[in-house]
């Protein structure tokens, strides 16, 4: 079994998710976000996502990180700081020895998730951003009770 932790790092918000593999079987583990916009100085953003990942690491023991790259930014600013808290996020994994990647920007992104009564907003939403979004059938998905 392979546990990869994924992140989208920002210099606001860093989000990351947790999933196991075993075969052509995955698991979600966990997801967050990490709140970092609250802090006055830059720096102590980069601090709290090295921090929180080190937390996220230490907790579900992944062995492989995957970040995704700088691929949009709305100035040169922006994408400096972008590429700093990414920086933070590599070092994170690095430093606990995990092997990390990274996703390139050409990556086909697909969301997939169960409407509900009320969902299709968000299903909506999802493609005016240009993320292929498939909405299932709750009755349709295998649920693991352990």
């Amino acid at each position: 079994m392979t546990i990869i932790l994924g992140v989208d790092p920002g210099s606001r918000k860093t989000g990351f998710g947790v999933i196991s593999t075993m075969g052509d079987k995955y698991e979600y583990l966990a997801s967050g976000v990490i709140h970092v916009a609250e802090y006055d100085h830059f720096s102590d953003r980069l601090k709290q996502i090295h921090a929180c990942l080190q937390t996220v690491i230490l907790e579900h023991a992944p062995q492989t990180m995957v970040v995704e790259q700088v691929f949009m930014a709305k100035n040169a600013s922006s994408a400096l700081k972008l590429g700093q808290a990414r920086g933070a996020a590599i070092v994170a994994g690095a430093s606990a020895g995990l092997d990390v990647h990274e996703l390139d920007d050409d990556v086909r992104i697909v969301s997939c998730y169960e409407a509900g009564r009320d969902g299709f907003w968000l299903h909506r939403y999802l493609l005016s951003c240009e993320i292929e979004n498939i909405v299932v059938d709750s009755s349709s998905i295998e649920v693991n009770r352990r």
